[in-house]
């Protein structure tokens, strides 16, 4: 899914195409209202207060040095072969990391520590959305 043509599709609502460790099926409607309230589903958008969020989910830019590490730790214990790929985006502004590392992204972060445990980082998602999706 990592390298596939829809991973690189930066426009549009799709169902998620990470499936991994932190991925939760029933996230994914609050997933979906995040996306759309954050960025539109546009995933090489870049906003907020002073053009300083990036992508779909409106990431920081703290965001780009330590979920690539997130990410890389899973793919080492999952042996996925995605270790040096995720490393790499820490070179790389968020919006223009694909859709797939974005997804991605977003359920390492809402999920980490436990299922739920990031949300506190879309609080806004979180009160237009609901837990479960649109508000």
């Amino acid at each position: 899914a990592a390298r596939g043509s829809r991973a690189q599709d930066m426009r549009g609502e799709l169902p998620s195409l990470y499936r991994g460790r932190y991925f939760h099926a029933d996230q994914e409607t609050f997933r979906r209202c995040v996306a759309e309230r954050e960025g539109m589903f546009q995933y090489a958008v870049r906003g907020g207060g002073g053009g300083n969020y990036y992508g779909t989910y409106q990431f920081s830019s703290a965001f780009q040095n330590g979920v690539p590490y997130m990410m890389a730790k899973e793919s080492r214990r999952t042996k996925d072969g995605l270790v040096r790929a995720a490393l790499a985006l820490r070179s790389k502004p968020i919006n223009q990391w694909s859709r797939y590392w974005q997804d991605r992204a977003w359920f390492t972060v809402m999920n980490f520590n436990g299922k739920w445990t990031g949300m506190h980082h879309w609080a806004g998602g979180r009160w237009y959305c609901g837990r479960n999706g649109r508000g």
